[in-house]
């Protein structure tokens, strides 16, 4: 199986997620009161686990793919369907929202639930999905941009199609960062600083990630117009001595693949 948990993990409706969130946020309120606002996040996520019962931290989710594996950690997680992230942070972020969308899609949940104990005020948003493992290996691929006459580029874009079709659209973008990175030779040999030129000048060093000799690789998760990313990704192409970049975009119903070849001359 691409995703394995070493639990076991039950959908629970709105109403039954509601109830259990209800009885947790009490005793999260009880602590915090007691505990103060000014401790690092697994304190209070130990005190939570020494007074709920039901209740497992860290609970670990193992992604692998051909011979690639990682694991990520959900914070908690409460009767085998509650997910929780806690927090000890200025504000919560849209970063935290994702992270927590990331584990449920995982763990194909419908619910779960941010709560941040560092303001004075203790932040608890819900985040909620309705989408499944099932729904998420259906994507269209578009491709008219892309040439795959190099093997370079064909080999870029199978492996991406493959991890997508194990793991389905929607996750973070760091997961196929990883595999990728890992599929292409390691970070040792993809993540590389290559020279910027200006004016017939090298100005410094900028990192980016190789897909093969001279051709870098990105990818995003843009849902709106992608000709403005294009574009200044033309523009960076053309002030080194990279010879093309490959650009895959992973929005949830759409997988775009680009290939950009530099115009600089002499370059």
């Amino acid at each position: 199986m691409p995703i394995s948990l070493k639990t076991s993990i039950r959908r629970l409706t709105q109403a039954e997620f509601g109830d259990i969130a209800y009885e947790v946020m009490g005793v999260v309120y009880r602590l915090r009161n007691e505990l103060g606002r000014f401790f690092v996040e697994r304190i209070y996520k130990q005190a939570l686990f020494a007074s709920l019962p039901g209740m497992e931290i860290e609970v670990p989710i193992e992604l692998t793919w051909r011979d690639f594996t990682m694991t990520r950690f959900l914070d908690v997680l409460v009767v085998g369907g509650a997910a929780f992230e806690f927090k000890a942070v200025e504000k919560l972020t849209n970063s935290h929202r994702a992270q927590l969308l990331n584990y449920l899609l995982l763990m194909d949940l419908s619910h779960g639930k941010l709560v941040n104990l560092k303001p004075a005020r203790i932040e608890e948003e819900f985040v909620n999905t309705t989408l499944r493992h099932a729904d998420r290996v259906h994507f269209k691929i578009t491709e008219s941009d892309y040439q795959t006459q190099h093997p370079t580029a064909r080999f870029f874009r199978d492996s991406l199609i493959d991890s997508l079709n194990d793991w389905g659209t929607g996750l973070e973008l760091g997961l196929y960062f990883e595999a990728m990175t890992h599929i292409l030779g390691g970070v040792s040999a993809v993540e590389q600083n290559i020279d910027v030129i200006w004016n017939g000048q090298m100005i410094g060093k900028q990192p980016v990630r190789l897909a093969g000799p001279d051709v870098a690789f990105h990818l995003t998760a843009m849902g709106d117009s992608l000709d403005d990313f294009e574009s200044q990704a033309q523009c960076s192409l053309d002030h080194t001595r990279l010879r093309a970049f490959l650009w895959a975009n992973i929005s949830r119903q759409q997988v775009t693949f680009k290939l950009l070849r530099s115009r600089a001359s002499g370059n």
